[in-house]
């Protein structure tokens, strides 16, 4: 995933809607990798139901579909490029890679330890747009969280 690209922005108009109804909840990585694939709308690959070789939690980590994760990363990016509150989150999301990439904090917040309260953000981002989003206990606990990083 590459910075924001304004000659992208066209691409993603009317193809993609943020899925503002889907309810995240996990408490385990088999739980928490099935929400992600389900939101990006991952298509399943059949290939590691055959490789024999793999555990169970291997075959599950391997089945990824990156085209998707891209598309759906580029699209969240585009769409809160211009979000004061989320490009805060997205500095402090970088900083815990030591990063400064406002891209690599977008998936940093895509990452188990954030996905529930960042989607809960955006949720209420996509249903209330110029809604002040540091009023919501989802930014504090995010804020906070990233700030002790």
């Amino acid at each position: 995933m590459s910075s924001f690209k304004p000659e992208i922005a066209n691409l993603f108009e009317d193809t993609l809607e943020y899925p503002t109804n889907q309810i995240i909840q996990y408490s385990n990585d088999f739980e928490y990798r099935q929400s992600l694939r389900e939101l990006f709308g991952m298509k399943f690959n059949p290939f590691f139901l055959k490789d024999r070789s793999l555990d169970a939690i291997s075959m599950d980590e391997s089945n990824y579909d990156e085209k998707s994760t891209k598309m759906w990363l580029d699209w969240v990016s585009v769409q809160t490029y211009n979000c004061y509150e989320l490009n805060e989150l997205y500095k402090l999301a970088a900083a815990t890679m030591i990063s400064l990439d406002r891209d690599t904090g977008l998936a940093v917040l895509f990452s188990f330890d954030y996905f529930a309260d960042f989607h809960n953000l955006l949720v209420i981002f996509f249903k209330n747009p110029g809604m002040d989003l540091e009023m919501f206990p989802a930014y504090d606990r995010l804020w906070n969280r990233l700030s002790k990083k």
